[in-house]
C-alpha cells in the first residue's frame, strides 16, 4: 500500500511497484539467482614436436613435425552455467546477466606436417 502510486499518491518512497513493466519501479534484489562468478579458463594449448633427421632421412624428406593444438579444452569454476564468463552476450544494458549463452566450443587437433 505504501509504494508509488502516481505523482499526486507517491508513497513513502522506500517501497518499489509491485510490477515489472517499464513504466513502473524496479524488482526487489534476491540473491536466487546468483551464482559463483570465479573461473580459470585456459584458451589454448599448443605441442609441437620437430622429429629428428635420422627417423625421416631415410624416406626421402626435408623435415618432419608432430603438432597438438587444444582450444578451450579446460575450465575451473563451480559455477552452474554453461559459461560462467556472462558478460559476453553482446547487449551493453546486461553486464553480468546470462542469457542462457551457448558453451564455448572445444576443439583438438592432431597433425603432422612433412617437408619434401
Amino acid at each position: 500500500a505504501n509504494y508509488w502510486k502516481s505523482e499526486q499518491d507517491q508513497g513513502d518512497g522506500n517501497t518499489v511497484r509491485p510490477n515489472d513493466n517499464p513504466t513502473g519501479g524496479l524488482r526487489q534484489p534476491s540473491s536466487r539467482y546468483m551464482d559463483k562468478g570465479s573461473f580459470v579458463r585456459i584458451n589454448n594449448i599448443s605441442v609441437s614436436y620437430q622429429v629428428p633427421d635420422k627417423f625421416y632421412k631415410s624416406l626421402k624428406l626435408t623435415s618432419a613435425r608432430i603438432y597438438f593444438n587444444a582450444t578451450n579444452p579446460f575450465i575451473f569454476t563451480k559455477s552452474l552455467l554453461f559459461n560462467p564468463d556472462v558478460s559476453n552476450s553482446g547487449n551493453a544494458l546486461t553486464p553480468g546477466i546470462d542469457n542462457n549463452n551457448y558453451p564455448l566450443p572445444k576443439s583438438f587437433i592432431v597433425g603432422f606436417n612433412l617437408g619434401f
